[in-house]
């Protein structure tokens, strides 16, 4: 639950440019928003609206024309967020319970835990049975439980997801999407997550903010659902906003 007056992220005015060719072309502008203490909001918007350009921004990797990125618990001036991207980035020849330790190897992590935490790790996120397996011999979405270990064994106080599941199956997908909500509960985390599924941004956030490119911007919020008939609500009215703003095809796809 959301504590009142506290926050875990704060965007004031983004704006990204970027130069090719001469060129100037604006990726975000203008965006502000906020992320409360343990809320996770999902930026939602088609391929080129600047989620990533934003969430990036968010973690310290880009840096914004203008504009500002508060975290609420910010560090020795470094942002504890924890950044889990669409592909594992696993190295190959670590064993998965070396990967989910090499977090805890940086200067700027030690001290946060050792092999106790790491072991704890294996076992919270349902990989401790391939723990002395190498990338190469586990599944896709085993090697993202990986990813997202070795993320959350630093304990970050907000987790900033770049489409973590978009190379999975639907199978897959649909189970991890409760899983990580349930891990986000448990270790008390505020998150972003960046997607551009309707079904995933309501099954996974509290507060679903649908971005528009041209340049990207947050053009409408949603309050997540809790009901299947107002997650249904809410899915209705998301897909009519993307038909009427961002022109979605006649098929209705949620997958936009």
């Amino acid at each position: 639950t959301t504590e009142m007056g506290t926050f875990a992220i704060r965007v004031t005015g983004a704006t990204r440019q970027y130069v090719r060719d001469g060129k100037a072309t604006t990726a975000i502008e203008d965006v502000t928003f906020e992320v409360g203490d343990r809320e996770v909001v999902a930026l939602l918007g088609p391929s080129g609206c600047g989620k990533s350009t934003l969430l990036r921004a968010v973690a310290g990797l880009e840096v914004l024309d203008a504009g500002s990125v508060e975290h609420g618990k910010a560090q020795n001036g470094r942002p504890p967020a924890g950044i889990v991207f669409q592909e594992p980035l696993l190295l190959p020849w670590l064993t998965i319970r070396e990967n989910v330790a090499l977090g805890l190897r940086y200067r700027a992590n030690r001290g946060r835990g050792g092999a106790g935490e790491v072991e704890r790790a294996l076992s919270d996120f349902g990989i401790s049975a391939i723990a002395d397996s190498y990338p190469k011999e586990v599944s896709g979405g085993q090697a993202q439980r990986a990813s997202l270990a070795r993320t959350v064994v630093t304990r970050p106080s907000v987790l900033l997801l770049d489409e973590p599941f978009s190379a999975l199956d639907p199978a897959t997908r649909g189970a991890m999407q409760d899983w990580l909500r349930d891990i986000i509960r448990r270790e008390k985390l505020a998150a972003i997550l960046v997607t551009h599924d309707v079904d995933e941004a309501l099954a996974v956030s509290d507060r679903v903010l649908l971005m528009t490119k041209g340049p990207g911007s947050i053009v409408d919020s949603w309050d997540g659902p809790h009901s299947p008939e107002s997650r249904a609500e809410a899915r209705n009215a998301i897909l009519g906003r993307y038909r009427t703003d961002i022109g979605l095809g006649a098929t209705g796809s949620y997958a936009i």
